[in-house]
């Protein structure tokens, strides 16, 4: 399923009903279950810090609440970036059987500049400060670089839309 995130209840109105997407509340006052196998989702800097990669983080601790062999994210402001709903699940898979990811946002980022980082590099860190130092640090941890795109590509996915 998608879990489409959102943060307060006056949101959910803009939240697509039907399957193949699911509401995520990011905060503990819309959603009871958040800090579930999560302690570090109490705090609301740590959570204001993650912003979506929180719904990334409880499905990965809580696997069993969702159970198809896919797993997709998207936010409640969708349709303020495109117009892509999927209104069936097989509309999913069937594109999941040509490729590994399916996003329905690229983002043209060969403008994006923030200090000294061009493209995804640039968006990422002037979108979630210190993400960009975040994503060195792990890709270094597995003696991986970013791939050349990470600055230098045009058509980037959209970080949360996938």
């Amino acid at each position: 399923m998608i879990h489409q995130c959102y943060f307060l209840a006056n949101q959910r109105e803009r939240l697509f009903p039907q399957a193949p997407y699911a509401a995520f509340g990011l905060e503990p006052t819309v959603n009871s279950t958040l800090l579930e196998r999560c302690p570090e989702l109490a705090d609301p800097a740590v959570r204001l810090d993650l912003v979506e990669y929180a719904a990334m983080l409880h499905h990965w601790r809580n696997p069993e609440k969702d159970t198809d062999a896919w797993i997709g994210f998207t936010s409640y402001r969708q349709l303020d970036k495109i117009p892509v709903i999927f209104t069936r699940v097989d509309e999913i898979t069937t594109l999941l059987d040509r490729t590994d990811v399916v996003s329905w946002y690229v983002a043209d980022l060969s403008r994006a500049r923030f200090g000294w980082l061009r493209g995804a590099a640039a968006q990422a860190e002037f979108a979630s400060p210190r993400l960009h130092s975040f994503t060195i640090d792990v890709l270094k941890a597995f003696d991986l670089a970013p791939p050349k795109a990470y600055y230098d590509g045009t058509d980037i996915i959209f970080a949360n839309y996938w």
